[in-house]
């Protein structure tokens, strides 16, 4: 990944690489999970753009540490599956956002899911150490929508107010 100089071109660089690479659609559906169907055409709409800036916003300032670690992650295998493809990778802690934290840290495990759609891989969940951001995702969700009443449009709201919140620091 490039390094930026402002917080902006971090953030643009993260969007594209996130449209470029990730399934945003199919990562979508999955984390809202039931309450997809819940949302009228338009709430769908309006919740995936709302996950993007969400992931965007959460995610962009580690992605561009992990990014610079050691060169990125490095790949330590890969295998195909029904759904697509696994590829497995670690992440050195020499460097980037684990700098000085002694020896006896181990690399980072992570794996990334790959779907495949329209003839290309996307990814479709990354999993860190065994906890997937997907599902990790969902739960979050799943929990809005039981603090709210059983309203799924309460999602919706919650996810404005996040993003404004991340957006302000």
């Amino acid at each position: 990944m490039t390094r930026y100089s402002t917080p902006q071109q971090k953030l643009a660089g993260v969007r594209e690489l996130f449209h470029q690479d990730f399934d945003v659609p199919g990562l979508g559906r999955f984390v809202l999970g039931r309450y997809w169907r819940l949302l009228t055409p338009s709430e769908q709409q309006e919740f995936l753009g709302l996950f993007e800036n969400f992931v965007v916003l959460t995610y962009s300032e580690k992605l561009l540490e992990y990014a610079a670690s050691a060169g990125g992650p490095r790949v330590t295998g890969s295998h195909t599956d029904p759904d697509g493809a696994i590829v497995s990778s670690e992440i050195a802690p020499g460097s980037g956002p684990w700098a000085g934290r002694g020896p006896a840290v181990q690399p980072i495990k992570v794996e990334w899911r790959l779907s495949v759609g329209d003839g290309m891989y996307k990814i479709s969940d990354v999993v860190i150490e065994g906890l997937s951001m997907a599902a990790n995702g969902r739960s979050q969700l799943n929990g809005v929508v039981e603090r709210n009443g059983g309203r799924a449009q309460a999602i919706l709201a919650v996810m404005r107010q996040q993003i404004a919140s991340a957006s302000s620091r």
